[in-house]
């Protein structure tokens, strides 16, 4: 009796091998994309807060002006590009959120949303006229 695997046998399991490889690949790729946009949303509402608080702290008025693909944290000019891929867009007039010297009141309410445009994953964050932000996942 000889001892070993046959063709047929080994040919089965590399065919169970190639079929998990290739669904955890799929499941990875997708996870990855969903990371992308929460990491970018986190990001973006320090950065928020943190232009906020600069503003309360007496440097003056601070404000964030945003393109689709990166923001620019202003007076010092700071920008933050973003991923190829991920795309912001926001209610505020002229792309522009402004906080005021002091108070760190926003100049009105609204909405800033980041979109992956490969896999149609979004967040919002909404931005109230004290300044405050949350985010909120749609």
């Amino acid at each position: 009796m000889k001892k070993g695997f046959t063709l047929i046998e080994l040919i089965v399991v590399m065919g169970l091998v190639a079929g998990l490889t290739s669904m955890v690949t799929l499941n990875l790729t997708g996870s990855r994309k969903r990371v992308g946009v929460a990491t970018t949303m986190e990001v973006l509402a320090a950065d928020v807060r943190g232009t906020q608080m600069r503003a309360m702290a007496g440097e003056g008025p601070q404000e964030i002006v945003f393109g689709s693909d990166r923001y620019t944290l202003n007076p010092e000019g700071f920008v933050v590009t973003l991923d190829p891929e991920i795309i912001i867009t926001t209610t505020y007039p002229q792309n522009k959120i402004t906080f005021a010297a002091r108070s760190g009141e926003a100049a009105g309410p609204g909405t800033i949303t980041v979109t992956d445009t490969a896999g149609g994953v979004t967040k919002t964050l909404t931005v109230n006229q004290y300044g405050t932000a949350r985010t909120i996942s749609n």
